[in-house]
């Protein structure tokens, strides 16, 4: 693993710092084109994704399946991260090559806080993945408080 991306995905601070200051693009990503940004907010890493994002980091950059720090986030119930993501121009309706947004994502873990927060970001409760919508997902995996809140919206 690159070491810019291994600190980042670490929380290493001092490290990604001395990395960044060395010349390194805050793009870099792994072979599976999964930058420093997606490893940091998948972390939960905030301080890390703010540093990346103050320093150029392409807020909307996909890894291989589609994959974005926002949909990373959202699937590892990181609420202030997905916060500051979408702060920083996230698109709130990125979907993964298998169709995935991040509202899909918190719907079927039970992330209610996160599902929120992209509702209030505008995020469309109409994507569909495969013919389901995350209402549809919340309620396959029995998140009803998730299912009221997206009938209610």
């Amino acid at each position: 693993m690159d070491h810019l991306i291994e600190a980042c995905d670490e929380g290493n601070m001092e490290e990604a710092v001395r990395l960044l200051d060395s010349g390194l693009s805050v793009n870099t990503a792994d072979e599976a084109l999964r930058t420093c940004l997606c490893y940091a907010a998948h972390s939960g890493h905030e301080a890390i994704v703010k540093l990346l994002l103050e320093r150029g980091a392409d807020v909307n950059e996909p890894d291989e399946d589609q994959n974005t720090a926002l949909t990373l986030a959202s699937q590892n119930n990181q609420k202030d991260i997905v916060k500051v993501l979408i702060e920083a121009g996230a698109n709130v309706n990125a979907a993964t090559t298998g169709g995935w947004t991040g509202l899909m994502w918190a719907s079927m873990y039970d992330h209610i806080e996160i599902v929120e927060v992209l509702l209030e970001a505008g995020a469309d409760i109409s994507m569909q993945m495969e013919g389901r919508t995350a209402m549809d997902i919340a309620d396959q995996y029995g998140n009803t408080e998730i299912v009221h809140l997206l009938k209610n919206h």
